[in-house]
């Protein structure tokens, strides 16, 4: 060896003793006697489990999430999301679909009786209210409310007083995560209970 090429005795000499150093005393005495690359690899051991405690931890924490009748939606879909956030921080990636899918599931549950199975209650709208607020916060996919007094989606072309056909390759999000082709728009006459037009 020349002089300029560092001793590789030394250099690990060096290393494990800069590390050492660091280390609290009754520490020092357990790790002083073994080369620096075994201390490295029960240092990169440790610190690799530790990230695969958390790991699981986030997931846990991302699964057992219940949303719950007695809290605001808007509040609990923002803890959900920081779950999410630490989900993609560690690398476990999650796509659009299965994140409002995740939120769809962990809504709370509503039981109707057989009778009121056709009846709309103000407590259904607060999953409605729920997409639109996370939309609001990442607007990748629009979502098409129907108010039944602005916006409806027709199936027959037929059914259109007047229809043009797009141009371009626009799309619908349907909340069953399905998208199909907007061919195109128009007006839509509506016969009321009261016989007008």
């Amino acid at each position: 060896m020349d002089d300029t090429t560092p001793n590789i005795d030394h250099s690990d000499f060096l290393c494990k003793n800069n590390i050492l150093n660091e280390l609290h005393d009754d520490l020092y005495n357990v790790y002083n006697n073994i080369t620096f690359k075994d201390f490295w690899d029960a240092l990169e051991k440790m610190y690799k489990m530790e990230d695969v405690e958390l790991k699981k931890f986030i997931v846990a924490k991302f699964q057992d999430f219940k949303m719950v009748d007695k809290k605001y939606v808007v509040t609990q879909v923002q803890k959900l999301q920081v779950i999410i956030n630490d989900l993609l921080e560690e690398g476990l990636l999650i796509n659009k679909a299965f994140q409002i899918a995740a939120m769809i599931e962990k809504a709370p549950k509503k039981a109707k009786k057989k009778d009121q199975e056709n009846v709309v209650e103000f407590e259904d709208n607060s999953l409605c209210a729920m997409l639109y607020k996370f939309n609001l916060v990442d607007n990748t996919i629009e979502w098409w409310i129907d108010s039944d007094a602005t916006r409806h989606v027709c199936a027959k072309k037929e059914n259109f007083a007047s229809y043009e056909p797009t141009q371009g390759d626009d799309r619908i999000y349907m909340a069953n995560l399905i998208t199909t082709k907007v061919e195109g728009t128009g007006k839509v006459l509506l016969k009321m209970t009261s016989r007008k037009v």
